[in-house]
């Protein structure tokens, strides 16, 4: 994990307002994109509604029982906190996906 994302992450953790948003605006178009590359992958309709709804659950999880997720990332073996929330955006959107079912 890069410094710049540490120092960051660890501002969140302590609950710093200003962090969290820094954080929110650094990867808010990373997360757009990877809603919006998921669902053409796999060959959904979307409306932007949705786009809205994954990418505020995205962060609300984030957030969730004291910030625990992001208390758990650890930025181990190369690890990034970018790919990290890249996986956790492709599960939600997939989750999603299934539920549409």
């Amino acid at each position: 994990m890069n410094s710049d994302d540490a120092t960051l992450l660890r501002a969140c953790l302590e609950g710093r307002r200003a962090a969290w948003d820094e954080l929110v605006d650094r990867y808010s178009p990373y997360i757009y994109f990877l809603i919006n590359a998921t669902f053409r992958k796999h060959h959904r309709a979307f409306d932007n509604d949705d786009v809205e709804e994954l990418h505020s659950s995205v962060f609300l999880a984030l957030m969730e029982d004291d910030m625990r997720r992001l208390r758990m990332f650890r930025g181990e073996n190369g690890c990034t906190l970018r790919s990290w929330l890249r996986i956790l955006t492709i599960n939600r959107t997939i989750d999603f996906l299934k539920s549409l079912r």
